[in-house]
C-alpha cells in the first residue's frame, strides 16, 4: 500500500504546487497506460510531453523534472491518479487543495511547513510569519552543515520566494520596483540564502541550481552574488614566509599583538580544510587567546620572581 514519505529527500524539491502542469499531467497520465498499467507518464514521456506541448512552451529539461517529480508525487497513488484523470471539472481551488494534499504526502519539508510550522504560527499570541522567521525555520530544518548539490537551498528559494510576494500583497504595494519577480529574486540570492562545503565542485553546483532556479522564477533576475563558499583555506599547508601570513603579522603587531599570538590563530583556524562548517571557530580562537594569555602570565610570574630574588 502507498505511503506518506517520512525522509527528507531531494525528489520534490525542485518543484512547488504546480496546480496548472499537475492538472496536464492528470491529463494526460491514464492510469492504464503506465508501466505496470498504473505508474502513469514519467521521465521516458519527456520527449513525447514535449512535442505535444503537455506543459506549454516548457523546455525538454524542464519537463523531465517534472515528470520525474509528478511520477512520486501522484503516479505513487494509483487510485487517486485514476480519479484525477477523469475529473475533468475542477474547480480551481479544489485543484490546488489536491496538489497541496499530494504533496503533503510526497515531500516531508512542505509537510512539516504547512502542517506544523504554520498552525504553530497562527495559534500563537503573534500569528504573523515573517521572512526572517521563515528563513530561521529553513535554516534549522537543514539535513546539516555542507550545502551539497544545493537542492535544499532550492525549495528554500521557493518558499521565500513566495512569502515575499505574499507580503508584496499585505503591504499593497504589487507591481512596486522594490516587489517584482526580479527584485525578490536578487534579495533571496544575496541575503537569505547561504550554504558552505568542503568540496569547491559542490558549491559550483549548488550555485548553478540556484542560478536555473532563479531563472525560472524571474527570467530578467540579474544574480550578482550568492553566499556559498567552499572551505579550503589551505591554512594547514601554508608555508611560514607566505607573504600573506608576513603581512598579517606586520599588521597586527603594529597594534600590539604578538606574533606568535597570531600563528596560534592561524593554526587553530587550519582545520577548516576538513572540518569546514563544523569547526568551532570561536572556540578555536578563545583556545589560542587561552594559551597566548597563560604564556604570559607564567612570563610575568618568571619576572616576578627574579626581581624578588634579585
Amino acid at each position: 500500500m502507498p505511503a506518506e514519505a517520512t525522509k527528507v529527500h531531494t525528489k520534490l524539491l525542485k518543484c512547488a504546487l504546480e496546480v496548472e502542469d499537475s492538472r496536464a499531467y492528470w491529463q494526460h497520465a491514464d492510469p492504464a497506460q503506465g508501466p505496470s498499467g498504473s505508474a502513469g507518464p514519467g521521465p521516458g514521456d519527456a520527449e513525447r510531453a514535449f512535442e505535444e506541448y503537455w506543459f506549454g512552451a516548457k523546455s525538454l529539461s524542464r519537463i523531465k523534472v517534472l515528470l520525474s517529480n509528478f511520477r512520486v508525487r501522484y503516479a505513487a497513488y494509483p487510485d487517486s491518479l485514476a480519479v484525477l484523470h477523469g475529473w475533468r471539472r475542477m474547480d480551481p481551488e479544489t485543484r490546488t487543495l489536491i496538489c497541496h494534499w499530494h504533496l503533503q504526502l510526497a515531500d516531508p519539508l512542505y509537510r512539516d511547513f504547512t502542517g506544523a510550522f504554520l498552525p504553530e504560527r497562527r495559534d500563537s499570541h503573534r500569528p504573523e510569519v515573517t521572512r526572517d522567521l521563515v528563513v530561521r525555520w529553513v535554516e534549522d530544518q537543514g539535513p546539516g552543515p555542507a550545502v551539497g548539490s544545493g537542492h535544499f537551498l532550492v525549495v528554500a528559494c521557493e518558499l521565500l520566494f513566495a512569502l515575499y510576494q505574499e507580503e508584496a500583497r499585505h503591504r499593497g504595494e504589487v507591481g512596486e520596483p522594490q516587489w517584482t519577480d526580479a527584485a525578490i529574486v536578487e534579495r533571496i540570492l544575496s541575503h537569505n540564502l547561504h550554504g558552505i562545503d568542503l568540496d569547491a565542485r559542490a558549491v559550483q553546483i549548488a550555485a548553478a541550481a540556484l542560478w536555473l532556479k532563479a531563472k525560472q522564477l524571474a527570467p530578467d533576475a540579474s544574480v550578482q552574488r550568492m553566499n556559498l563558499v567552499a572551505s579550503a583555506l589551505r591554512l594547514s599547508s601554508l608555508p611560514d614566509d607566505d607573504p600573506a601570513l608576513l603581512e598579517l603579522r606586520r599588521g597586527v603587531e603594529s597594534v600590539g599583538i604578538e606574533p606568535s599570538l597570531t600563528d596560534r590563530i592561524v593554526e587553530a583556524l587550519a582545520g577548516a580544510d576538513h572540518l569546514g562548517s563544523l569547526l568551532q571557530v570561536d572556540k578555536a580562537v578563545r583556545g589560542a587567546l587561552a594559551a597566548a594569555e597563560g604564556a604570559i602570565d607564567r612570563q610575568d610570574a618568571c619576572s616576578a620572581a627574579s626581581r624578588r630574588s634579585a
